[in-house]
């Protein structure tokens, strides 16, 4: 029997900021030591000195970065003044780079100067068709709490969520497979103040949407059907006034079925956006054998989505997250539960590499990447196994393991059903019952470990999570259909 798509992470979305370009320099912090007894002229030139050196180390960091944005940083050769950079990445398109320069006064004394900035690709968001959440957590989400208000959607059963920015507003996205075909199964809710949601409009276009992905004004949706499975979604009504609720009215435009795609279960379970192209996966269908589980097709015209090309795996893909020319994929194959595939070439993606968690051979549920790490997420483990893995993807051909933690989800069938990674958090959902939200601290990829109080009750399931603009917004498996988790300052764990 098929195991019906409870989760599919959904990807955040943020307006581009546009303003905030890749070259922009935010002198974060400048700080100089000094002491008496020194001499002044000296003591000046010294500054001048090493502000000139790490001016230029930031400057030439920020070139760097903008020429290639995946670029290892490099530093000047140390000699009386010893200076450095290190790069945090934030979020796909935000990166923090920080250079030091530091040296020694004429009475051995110490003094540095620091300077940060943030800089951000335009392009990276574009291709995530505006995915892309500039604004980093707070350092803390020691413990979070769920907002007190949520949207009340009975007899659904929502499966993923995404946020879109709509003229100075955040519009999530939620899906379900509903309780019936005539209810409807994709809804707009103004998230602005995610502690205050409000349910704008919603659509009924079929049988039920297994999972959601966005690019621009544009859904793109799987139904739970076995045809016209990959459906296209206008989300707003541009020719509208914003204020005209009828704006926020999604409307289908069209429906296809998937190239090629039969057997018992020919259903969409996962996708993902980027770069004008669909990624998605289905349900593991070797009768026939030549069914593919991995589909790419061309949206560069939304109206008219394209096949480009597939690959016949052999398993069912249960996530996919694109970063470059490589999609990763979460798979039920208990040998290798985490896959790699060369999308270079769309028209015939490729195995580049694979990963099989050690000593376990339960599903892999959820994947997101973020920089040159894979953070995966699979069912309940048990025994001395681990169900959070940390995966180095350096070199994507040959994925390593980086790091792991074993969750200890209570109930027996409980999953990861949502992960976002941002700044060196995870923010995790899952299907166990009275613990269905944790925080990690990764920062150090090599030791991935609970960060604060959790995990959490909220009282339901979680279906699918999205970070956007410093929330967690969560798609659930109880009458509350959507809702947040925020951050509080202070807060006690007792």
């Amino acid at each position: 029997m098929k195991k019906i798509s409870e989760h599919r992470r959904g990807f955040s979305t943020i307006e581009l900021l546009f303003a905030f370009a890749i070259a922009t320099i935010f002198l974060s912090g400048i700080f100089v030591l000094a002491f008496g007894g020194q001499t002044a002229a000296l003591d000046s030139s010294l500054e001048n000195g090493g502000l000139y050196r790490i001016t230029t180390l930031l400057r030439d960091a920020v070139a760097s970065t903008t020429k290639n944005w995946n670029v290892t940083l490099t530093t000047w050769p140390t000699n009386f003044y010893a200076q450095g950079t290190t790069m945090t990445t934030i979020s796909p398109c935000l990166k923090y780079i920080n250079a030091t320069t530091t040296w020694k006064t004429e009475k051995n004394r110490g003094q540095n100067l620091s300077l940060g900035t943030f800089v951000s690709s335009t392009s990276t968001a574009k291709a995530m068709g505006g995915g892309c959440d500039p604004f980093p957590p707070s350092d803390a989400w020691d413990s979070p709490k769920k907002a007190a208000s949520g949207i009340s959607i009975a007899s659904v059963n929502p499966t993923d969520v995404a946020v879109v920015p709509v003229n100075g507003k955040r519009i999530a996205i939620l899906s379900s497979t509903a309780s019936a075909p005539a209810k409807d199964d994709i809804f707009e809710v103004d998230v602005t103040d995610p502690q205050n949601p409000i349910l704008l409009q919603s659509l009924n276009t079929g049988k039920g949407i297994n999972a959601i992905a966005v690019g621009g004004s544009y859904a793109y949706a799987v139904q739970n059907d076995s045809t016209n499975q990959l459906q296209v979604i206008r989300l707003f009504d541009t020719t509208k006034l914003t204020t005209d609720p009828l704006y926020y009215k999604p409307a289908l435009v069209t429906q296809t079925s998937l190239q090629n795609v039969a057997g018992a279960f020919p259903e969409g379970r996962s996708m993902y956006y980027y770069n004008n192209k669909l990624y998605i996966g289905t349900w593991n269908n070797n009768v026939p054998a030549n069914s593919p589980e991995f589909l790419i097709y061309d949206v560069t015209v939304p109206s008219a989505p394209t096949f480009v090309g597939s690959n016949n795996l052999n398993t069912s893909v249960n996530d996919i997250t694109v970063s470059g020319n490589y999609a990763y994929i979460a798979t039920t194959q208990g040998a290798n539960e985490f896959i790699v595939i060369d999308v270079s070439n769309p028209s015939a993606p490729t195995l580049a590499g694979s990963y099989d968690v050690p000593g376990s051979s339960i599903d892999a549920e959820r994947v997101t990447v973020l920089g040159n790490y894979a953070y995966l997420g699979l069912d309940r483990a048990t025994g001395n196994n681990k169900d959070f893995y940390v995966i180095n993807i350096n070199t994507p051909t040959a994925p390593t393991l980086a790091g792991s933690l074993k969750l200890n989800m209570n109930n027996a069938g409980s999953m990861v059903t949502g992960i976002a990674v941002v700044s060196g958090l995870a923010f995790v959902g899952t299907t166990d019952t009275n613990a269905e939200f944790r925080v990690l601290n990764v920062s150090d990829p090599t030791n991935p470990k609970p960060n604060g109080c959790g995990p959490y009750n909220y009282s339901a399931k979680i279906s699918a999570l999205v970070y956007s603009n410093g929330s967690i917004i969560t798609a659930n498996q109880a009458n509350i259909a959507l809702t947040a988790i925020y951050d509080t300052s202070g807060a006690s764990c007792n």
